[in-house]
């Protein structure tokens, strides 16, 4: 039997996230921008920094931020900003680099572990992935250079990653972003991405594709049915923000797997934010 967590099922039908829609404020207007309003409290999760000249990219350990800052002689505070804190606003050289986007697997599986316990419908939640992602839309886009098997070098263009009643249907709809809406339990968080070897065993039976080949995509909005909290990772950004009961936002602070700040709606999420550091 399978140890993986179910599949979020795609949705035609988006009215689940009405509620987000109606509460989020303008793009770019701070963390309002990115979560509903309305939440006790908010927390703001920092991706974690790799060093840019480490090697190959599995050999690379990541850095939280603090020991970035600890080599660069920044300061960390709540609304501090990558460029800020590597001087690269300054035109310093850029060593360290957060992942942009994505919250890694493994802070995702903990920040699920942690969500679970302050939601009572960790059974059905709903996902958001940006339509945007070249592999979604595969073709050219998503072309893929065969590296082994049957034809070594021979680049081959990619079917779209979901089914076309999906392709064409609704989005739901935020200033800047369009997603489509996935529905599972808690657990699925960890099971959206590109299933590229699936697509490519069905497209090529021929040539000799790993069916279980999958890269992981952290969902871009995520929240129970109980709209108990809600969790956003922006495309754009280096962190990943959350609002939920002051219970929440606690435990994430004080956990030691997430470097975390408590934060607020008006915070600024640009590069231009950090007045400490510039």
């Amino acid at each position: 039997m399978s140890s993986r967590s179910p599949r979020p099922r795609a949705l035609t039908e988006v009215s689940a996230a009405d509620w987000v829609v109606e509460l989020v404020g303008e793009f770019g207007s701070r963390v309002r921008g990115l979560l509903p309003s309305g939440f006790e409290s908010y927390v703001r999760v920092l991706h974690p920094a790799w060093p840019t000249s480490a090697g190959a990219p599995d050999d690379r350990e990541p850095l939280p931020w603090e020991a970035v800052a600890a080599i660069t002689g920044a300061r960390m505070h709540a609304c501090v900003q990558f460029d800020a804190l590597v001087g690269a606003d300054r035109g310093e050289a850029r060593d360290f680099e957060p992942a942009v986007g994505e919250l890694p697997p493994t802070l995702v599986s903990a920040l699920c572990e942690v969500l679970g316990k302050h939601t009572a419908t960790p059974e059905r939640c709903w996902f958001c992935l940006w339509d945007g992602y070249g592999w979604i839309a595969g073709s050219s886009s998503a072309a893929v250079l065969i590296t082994t098997g049957a034809a070594p070098g021979r680049a081959v263009d990619t079917p779209p990653a979901f089914p076309a009643e999906i392709m064409s249907g609704p989005r739901v709809s935020l200033p800047g972003r369009d997603y489509i809406l996935f529905e599972g339990p808690l657990a699925a968080a960890k099971e959206l991405g590109w299933r590229r070897g699936e697509l490519l065993s069905d497209a090529y039976p021929e040539l000799d594709f790993d069916p279980a080949d999958f890269e992981p995509q952290s969902p871009n909005l995520f929240w129970p049915h109980d709209h108990s909290w809600c969790v956003a990772t922006e495309i754009d950004l280096d962190s990943t923000y959350v609002g939920g009961p002051q219970g929440l936002v606690d435990a994430l602070v004080d956990d030691p797997r997430f470097e975390a700040w408590p934060a607020q709606l008006d915070d600024r999420v640009d590069a231009g934010g950090d007045e400490i550091n510039t």
